[in-house]
């Protein structure tokens, strides 16, 4: 999708990939953007090692996570990363996340 159809409105949310020219493959945050970048990542044979950073849990940068290819890779090793945090979990977020009424499948 060309920047030019999201010049004014629309758009992707949150979610870079570096490229490193070898080793893992890195992704920074798991926005809506993260559905074209696995599929990418998956159709050039890059998902073997994925890392994932997250720079913090809203939405706009967790709400594509459930769409990244990589995850439904048997071949993948997917490796989310995130600041420590003191009231919950990353997998406690990211549980409430994918629950209804707001993600019809769960996290498992």
């Amino acid at each position: 999708m060309s920047s030019a159809t999201h010049m004014r409105y629309g758009g992707n949310t949150s979610c870079v990939e570096v490229m490193t020219g070898g080793g893992p493959t890195i992704v920074i945050d798991a926005g809506t953007g993260i559905r074209e970048v696995g599929k990418e990542i998956v159709a050039r044979g890059d998902s073997k090692q994925v890392e994932l950073l997250l720079s913090h849990t809203h939405w706009d940068h967790i709400q594509g996570l459930p769409y990244f290819a990589p995850l439904y890779d048997a071949a993948a090793s997917v490796r989310v990363h995130s600041l420590k945090r003191q009231a919950k979990s990353l997998r406690d977020i990211l549980c409430e996340q994918q629950r209804p009424p707001f993600f019809p499948v769960a996290l498992e």
